[in-house]
């Protein structure tokens, strides 16, 4: 939240506005994309180094899953791993 802050001047109330806004605002957008690759660049490199069958992700940010979901899934791709 405090991205899309810093990017639109806006206060969101929650990260289920953002959610919301995902369609018609370009901030929005890019937040969710950083959610996506972020996590993705982090943890590329150890589910190579020790050659994972699994990744489980879990806790409130799945619920938005089915939006940072194949960002994740395609930046994991790009840096080698299978998916």
């Amino acid at each position: 939240m405090k991205r899309y802050t810093r990017k639109t001047g806006r206060k969101a109330t929650g990260e289920k506005e953002i959610l919301e806004n995902f369609e018609h605002d370009p901030a929005a957008k890019e937040c969710f994309i950083e959610f996506g690759n972020n996590p993705a660049e982090f943890s590329a490199p150890w589910l190579k180094a020790f050659n994972t069958d699994l990744l489980v992700i879990g806790g409130n940010v799945i619920g938005a899953y089915g939006i940072w979901g194949k960002i994740f899934e395609k930046s994991l791709q790009n840096h080698g791993v299978q998916i």
